[in-house]
């Protein structure tokens, strides 16, 4: 039996030998319990507006063999905040080595959720990289776009051979709306809405453009070195038309892999986390303002949290916690003996929070989506923010619900 069976096996039964941890129970809240109260002092105060199946809704096109189930990849609130776009994966076997990575596409209106949802079906892509143009009528997904109107679509970055949606997954497909009409691919070349290359934006040797704010005219640039060990990274947010590093934003040296961090839009601040050495270590979260590059402090409960999600028009953002799954003490006598080849952290705890005046908002654990399958992980469940932070959603075990955040 494969470790990470054995390891669902005795979640299974842990509460049948429940008694046998009361003294270490015990032992663990008489040592971290005022720490972990501290950290759990912030209630959850999203109110739920509305909860669905996907079930009801998603129907397998000809050819598509029905999946026992399907995980949520993606979510994403359209401009307007009246549609939501979800993401769905499609992982059927065909035979005893080969697979296909298929992804569902839904576009549901929030205002009616039971009854205004539009499917598409994308062969080959993934669905982990999901945003809206700003006219709201096409999406980008894994470097596929998307027209709402007709269901067309087209390829901006082509998938490698041999791996058509594990390579999406990790970068080599990242594309970027540069305006409704045109979409910039990480190297800096320019494709319009028919994935035909129109021009480039200049982007130095060895860097690469890690993400773009329409509205606002920032373009974020990365660019790694050193052994991957000791990686530095370097960052720069220009102006898009100019191409000039933005006041107070000269080239910065970071201890920290590339990819952690991003733009809060509506916080206008470029917030990203310090790693040790530790990897399972959440790292440090610091943000930084676009306007002059000062540093913008974080509320302490939040500073081993990292940037998950950001409002458009406000100052709203989520950020996460994540940690290892720690199994029960009485697992580890039966597995001490067995190689562990690691197993994956995943976000335990998201806080939603105002960043610029620093008032927390709520708290509460997220969905993990568990998969039946010993051979595939589980994975995080998606969430969205409306653009003002008013509305949060999020997604996992066939299920979507909608909340409001209080105000």
């Amino acid at each position: 039996m494969e470790l990470k069976s054995m390891r669902k096996t005795f979640r299974a039964v842990s509460g049948r030998l429940s008694r046998l941890g009361v003294l270490a129970a015990f032992a663990v809240l008489a040592f971290s319990g005022p720490k972990d109260a501290k950290r759990q002092s912030l209630s959850d105060a999203r109110q739920q507006i509305w909860a669905i199946r996907f079930a009801q809704f998603v129907k397998e096109p000809p050819e598509w063999t029905a999946v026992e189930r399907h995980a949520t990849q993606a979510l994403a609130f359209s401009p307007d905040d009246k549609r939501l776009a979800v993401t769905l994966t499609h992982h059927q076997r065909v035979s005893e080595r080969n697979a296909l990575f298929n992804t569902h596409l839904l576009v549901i209106e929030v205002n009616s959720p039971d009854t205004s949802v539009r499917q598409f079906d994308l062969t080959q892509t993934c669905g982990v990289d999901l945003t809206w143009n700003e006219r709201g009528d096409a999406i980008l997904v894994c470097g596929v776009i998307l027209r709402i109107a007709d269901g067309t679509t087209c390829t901006v970055n082509s998938p490698r051979p041999g791996y058509p949606t594990l390579s999406r997954e990790y970068g080599p497909h990242r594309a970027f709306w540069l305006d409704s009409d045109h979409v910039v691919r990480r190297d800096g070349e320019i494709v319009d809405m028919a994935c035909n290359q129109v021009g480039t934006w200049r982007v130095q040797p060895t860097w690469q453009i890690r993400a773009v704010a329409v509205s606002k005219g920032w373009v974020l640039l990365w660019h790694s070195e050193g052994p991957r060990e000791k990686t530095v990274c370097q960052y720069s947010i220009v102006d898009l038309t100019s191409h000039l590093a933005l006041s107070g934003w000269p080239t910065r040296k970071v201890p920290f892999p590339c990819g952690a961090g991003g733009i809060a839009v509506g916080a206008e601040a470029f917030c990203f986390s310090l790693h040790s050495q530790n990897v399972f270590d959440n790292g440090k979260l610091h943000c930084r303002a676009i306007n002059g590059g000062m540093e913008i402090p974080v509320p302490k409960q939040v500073r081993d949290y990292g940037l998950r999600l950001a409002a458009d028009s406000s100052s709203r953002i989520v950020v996460e916690k994540w940690e290892l799954d720690h199994d029960p003490w009485w697992a580890l006598l039966w597995t001490w003996w067995a190689p562990d080849p690691g197993t994956p952290a995943l976000p335990r705890r998201r806080v939603a929070f105002d960043l610029r005046s620093g008032s927390l908002i709520s708290s509460w654990k997220p969905w993990i989506q568990s998969y039946t399958s010993a051979h595939v992980e589980d994975w995080p469940s998606p969430c969205a923010l409306s653009a003002g932070g008013e509305f949060l959603s999020e997604s996992g075990d066939g299920g979507l619900e909608l909340y409001r955040l209080a105000p």
